[in-house]
């Protein structure tokens, strides 16, 4: 198997369609994580290892293997904001996550970076995405928030 991919690499070097192709293909589960593992360390571009992360994430999630899922989520972020990529889906992946489980603090750490290059990019669709998320981190604050925070009790 391994001589074959590597003949097919090399008539077709673009990563998004080998990741279609393993996508599609008839291997059990742990075999298309190894492969998607090796061919991560393997790269050297940035952009391939977000993909290939996004991939061993959602491999996770079917496996319900929710703290590897996170992991390669956040991973996937992570080689996104290095590669300078307009668009980062993965961040608003984990922005959604951590509002998922309840993380507040951290999801809107994420949301706010996410937000901060959607609007330096001029993305609008992402900024649509973070709405919700926003709109949800900041009403868990408004909640959290005890009328302490707003006036100060004078001391008598």
């Amino acid at each position: 198997m391994g001589e074959m991919e590597d003949s097919v690499n090399k008539y077709d070097p673009e990563p998004h369609s080998r990741l279609l192709r393993l996508k599609y293909r008839n291997n059990s589960e742990q075999e298309v994580i190894d492969w998607v593992k090796k061919m991560m360390q393997k790269t050297g571009n940035l952009t391939e290892k977000s993909a290939y992360a996004m991939i061993l994430a959602d491999k996770y999630h079917q496996q319900n293997k929710l703290d590897e899922r996170n992991r390669y989520w956040t991973l996937a972020a992570i080689y996104d904001i290095e590669a300078n990529k307009m668009f980062s889906t993965a961040l608003i992946k984990v922005a959604t996550l951590m509002a998922e489980q309840e993380q507040w603090e951290r999801a809107s750490k994420y949301a706010s970076c996410a937000l901060h290059r959607a609007i330096f990019y001029r993305a609008r669709s992402n900024t649509y995405e973070l709405a919700p998320i926003l709109e949800q981190c900041m009403l868990h604050e408004k909640n959290k928030a005890t009328p302490e925070h707003f006036w100060p009790l004078p001391q008598l």
